[in-house]
């Protein structure tokens, strides 16, 4: 996505979408995973000419600010409602 070889050292990912596009290797902690990973993201972007080409859709969103406003817009009342939280009107 930023156009340089990486990898993830952890255990779990809460964006799969990265993986499923093939653009990141999830690791984990093993030693010998990692050196490998390191290895293959760089020989990848070695051949690729130094950048990638492979941003998976997901991530190309253009809009997400209007989203993000418009998901608390129509759920801010509704969510304090369910917690039971009363706002004064001024």
């Amino acid at each position: 996505m930023m156009n340089f070889p990486a990898i993830t050292i952890r255990q779990a990912l809460e964006r799969p979408e990265a993986m499923d596009a093939g653009t990141i290797i999830l690791t984990g902690l093993d030693p010998e995973i990692v050196l490998d990973s390191v290895e293959l993201v760089l020989d990848e972007f070695s051949q690729n000419g130094g950048k990638y080409d492979n941003i998976c859709p997901e991530y190309q969103v253009t809009n997400t600010s209007w989203r993000v406003l418009k998901l608390i817009l129509g759920t801010a009342k509704l969510s304090n409602r369910w917690r039971g939280i009363e706002l004064k009107e001024s």
